[in-house]
């Protein structure tokens, strides 16, 4: 009979490889309340988790499909509806860094 690692084995091996790599949200919330006081490491890794959802949703939008942008080409008032990303980006998370110490 072969032995089988032990559950907590197999769990520490994934969780360091595949769950935890080297900078979670937590350690770079640590570096983000290092350069903004004002902020904790909670908020810090709040902002990082906020940013990659903005990230996720804004780069689809700013990246439409062929026929999209034919559309676009032709009617540049539907363009403007669609925002810009990295501009937006910087606002958005911008906005939520300041309203973070707000809600704690």
């Amino acid at each position: 009979m072969v032995a089988r690692p032990r559950t907590s084995s197999i769990t520490r091996s994934y969780t360091s490889k595949v769950i935890a790599p080297k900078h979670t949200y937590f350690t770079v919330g640590q570096q983000i309340a290092v350069a903004c006081p004002q902020l904790t490491s909670a908020d810090g890794a709040s902002l990082v988790m906020a940013a990659s959802a903005f990230v996720a949703k804004l780069f689809p939008l700013t990246r439409p499909p062929e026929a999209l942008r034919q559309l676009y080409d032709r009617e540049p008032e539907i363009a403007r509806v669609f925002p810009p990303f990295r501009p937006t980006l910087r606002r958005t998370i911008a906005a939520t860094a300041a309203g973070l110490p707000t809600v704690r």
